[in-house]
């Protein structure tokens, strides 16, 4: 004889009736009558307080918002989708994808490793910013919001790292 089911009164037959409410097959009459197929949760250990929303002294309330400190001087935020279009197409064997070399070149402390919240320079890669260059990544600095940049693929390091403003200027000199 199989063994019957836990939430079956001990009177009751599980019958394969099918319940009319959800349509599922409903194994004992308290499943049909109530809806549920478990028994109600038992009531909060708590005391009853005079408003719902009041929690008892015992319990102390979380902030509603949590401060968290970051070292980033500068946020960096690079288009992911363009970075995977073109297959890394930075570095020196033109392998690597751009995020990760202004990573390694902005926090040489730690050469890019470790948390990221610890960084000198936060750099992000975001979803995708409605540019979609052929062969190119586009790049917003936080200091110039309103100056999205292009960096094409296979440009120098040290140019695009002057472009954004942490190196020396570039060949071509300011841009107008």
């Amino acid at each position: 004889m199989a063994a019957r089911p836990a939430f079956c009164p001990a009177g009751s037959k599980p019958t394969p009736a099918r319940d009319r409410y959800t349509g599922h097959l409903a194994a004992c009459p308290r499943r049909r009558a109530t809806g549920r197929r478990y028994p109600a949760l038992p009531k909060s250990p708590f005391p009853e307080t005079d408003t719902p929303h009041e929690q008892p002294p015992a319990v102390r309330a979380k902030p509603p918002v949590l401060h968290i400190r970051a070292g980033w001087s500068d946020l960096i935020l690079v288009c992911r989708k363009c970075s995977r279009r073109i297959d890394g197409g930075f570095g020196p064997d033109g392998d690597e994808r751009l995020a990760r070399i202004l990573k390694r070149r902005l926090n040489p402390r730690t050469g890019g490793k470790g948390k990221p919240r610890k960084q000198a320079v936060g750099v992000v890669e975001t979803g995708c910013l409605d540019i979609c260059p052929k062969n190119g990544v586009v790049v917003v600095r936080h200091g110039a919001l309103d100056d999205w940049l292009v960096i094409r693929k296979g440009m120098p390091v040290d140019a695009i790292l002057a472009l954004l403003g942490y190196g020396p200027e570039p060949a071509g000199g300011p841009r107008d």
